[in-house]
């Protein structure tokens, strides 16, 4: 039964918005290795949840780096080649599978997240997670990206927080009608493809 307590407590303490105490009672089980039920579980879980978020995040980058390339044809003032246009028929094609895409990452995220068979005792630490960066960020009136722990991992990586051209502040459209989304570079990130010569 003692096992049991910190798991409970924390999530009750995470309910009732005590994110501090959580955290705090959160960092207290890790430094004393004391065992949680399920923690597999919940940890493969919380995993693919961020798998599924990562490829999302580079879903919506490389759809902007086609809506770019596709934009920079279609302004040319003469007429368009056969090839320019069969090149803009590929990029239509692409941007569709993108958004297919994206909504099948959305949905898997939400399933991971909100699952009734998991609903309440595995995911909570990610709920609680995305609640404390969006509190945060509304109550400071800045975007979730200013968070610091990934404004340093983007530096760390390279990405543009290093360069401070602003892309990582610059909301980014979500494809499927929610509010905009903010993220850190990925792979697919146009300002960093251009910077690094990517192919």
């Amino acid at each position: 039964m003692f096992l049991f307590w910190p798991e409970a407590l924390e999530k009750f303490l995470d309910d009732h918005h005590c994110f501090r105490l959580a955290t705090a009672l959160n960092i207290f089980k890790t430094v004393c290795h004391m065992p949680i039920a399920k923690t597999d579980v919940q940890g493969e879980r919380a995993d693919r949840y961020k798998a599924e978020d990562k490829e999302a995040l580079e879903t919506l980058h490389r759809r902007e780096q086609l809506l770019e390339k596709r934009m920079a044809i279609e302004m040319k003032t003469e007429k368009h080649t056969s090839a320019e246009l069969e090149e803009l028929n590929i990029l239509d094609s692409e941007l569709k599978v993108l958004k297919a895409k994206y909504w099948k990452h959305q949905d898997e995220m939400y399933q991971l997240q909100y699952d009734t068979v998991f609903y309440q005792p595995y995911m909570w630490r990610i709920r609680r997670a995305h609640l404390i960066r969006q509190w945060k960020a509304k109550k400071g009136n800045k975007p979730v990206t200013m968070w610091p722990k990934d404004v340093r991992a983007c530096k760390a990586r390279g990405g543009c927080c290093v360069r401070q051209c602003g892309c990582c502040f610059r909301p980014r459209s979500s494809l499927i009608g929610a509010e905009d989304v903010y993220s850190h570079c990925t792979k697919e990130c146009k300002c960093c493809v251009h910077y690094f010569n990517l192919p």
